[in-house]
């Protein structure tokens, strides 16, 4: 399989821009490519655009934008990010910025509205090397041709190819080596997170306050996370009560951080307060507020988490903390790594019963030796 950029148009290029649809999840793991790119290549400037080309922007695109970018801006090998946008003219402001940054080569993974990002990379250079994934149209077939015409090459990536892959680790594999050669590791495929002292000394303290407010000695903290941005991801919210009674009834020394987004957050810690079995259980609520690393470094501090099908199941991974992740059948190949125990769930993940879930746990906390499961 020959790479679309050649290893001498990399060699020459000076200014390299990629583009992609990105959740937090996504850069545990294009993340890691990117920065072995990097390594490989230092003598590039790399930049990334990471608007999802939408027409009319999620009620979670302002926070995921947030986080994204304080994450990315963090990245040494980074040196620009293009956030996600609101309206159409701010994403004209930014493609005049990119356009005056000159690039010489530009690349992107899309797997959905990839006739957009054909069209923006194309405005962004008339002159760059351009080449991407070509997915099927969501519309017009016509359209997508005629942006696709403008770029110097692309490659089509179908369902049956997508099915080939065991895990989201190997699909990136094959993705970067088609567009740009890039070959990594299997063991270096996941970036691993580090985050700084003062994230993990707050961490450490919202936890040192949950464990003196209820006297609570040699206590195990869980770190549940319940909610994703689709229902078919989400845990009921009578799904999650049972699973605190019943993780409570098996070890009463057992304290609970329940993350949320920070607009649910409220919501959240009224439906615990007014819970007369709910309200005597050692729970804390948890949002990163601040910044994104908080969330990494909460994750660090805790002893497990439980999470549905979502970033954090992935960010576990990165910090290495003991996990049981809940997913749907369908998501197979977007399972964490490392110490993770996996449920899935028939069609959504509330499909998985609370007394799967301690069931799991239970075997979890007998573990003495966890083995990193193969990909």
């Amino acid at each position: 399989m020959s790479q679309l950029i050649s290893k001498a148009q990399l060699k020459q290029a000076n200014r390299i821009l990629y583009m992609t649809h990105l959740a937090i999840g996504d850069f545990v793991y294009q993340g890691a490519f990117l920065k072995e790119f990097k390594e490989q290549n230092p003598h590039v400037e790399l930049d990334i655009w990471i608007d999802d080309s939408r027409t009319k922007p999620k009620a979670w695109h302002a926070d995921r934008n947030t986080t994204l970018c304080q994450w990315l801006n963090d990245e040494s090998y980074i040196n620009q990010v293009y956030p996600i946008v609101k309206t159409n003219s701010e994403r004209n402001h930014f493609i005049k910025k990119a356009h005056n940054k000159n690039y010489d080569l530009i690349f992107f993974i899309a797997t959905t509205r990839s006739e957009s990002y054909a069209k923006i990379a194309r405005k962004i250079s008339c002159t760059a090397t351009i080449t991407g994934i070509k997915s099927a149209p969501l519309k017009s077939p016509l359209k997508s041709w005629w942006h696709f015409r403008a770029l110097d090459s692309f490659y089509f990536e179908n369902s049956k190819q997508l099915q080939n892959h065991n895990h989201i680790t190997n699909l990136y594999q094959a993705r970067f080596k088609k567009l740009i050669g890039l070959e990594v590791a299997e063991n270096k495929r996941a970036l691993k997170i580090l985050p700084e002292k003062k994230y993990l000394l707050s961490a450490q303290y919202i936890l040192s306050e949950l464990k003196n407010k209820y006297d609570l000695v040699d206590t195990k903290t869980i770190f549940i996370n319940h909610l994703s941005t689709t229902i078919k991801r989400d845990y009921q919210w009578i799904q999650v009560k049972e699973l605190l009674i019943k993780l409570s009834s098996i070890n009463n020394k057992l304290s609970f951080i329940i993350n949320s987004p920070p607009s649910l957050l409220e919501n959240i810690e009224k439906q615990i307060n007014d819970d007369e079995q709910l309200n005597k259980l050692p729970i804390k609520t948890f949002s990163a507020m601040a910044h994104f690393f908080e969330l990494p470094a909460m994750i660090k501090c805790c002893d497990y988490v439980i999470s549905v099908e979502t970033a954090i199941m992935h960010l576990a991974s990165s910090v290495g903390t003991p996990q049981i992740a809940l997913i749907r059948e369908s998501a197979r190949h977007w399972r964490p790594l490392g110490k993770s125990t996996v449920l899935f769930g028939k069609g959504r993940v509330d499909m998985i019963s609370p007394n799967q879930i301690t069931d799991a746990f239970e075997e979890l906390t007998q573990k003495e030796v966890f083995n990193e499961p193969s990909i």
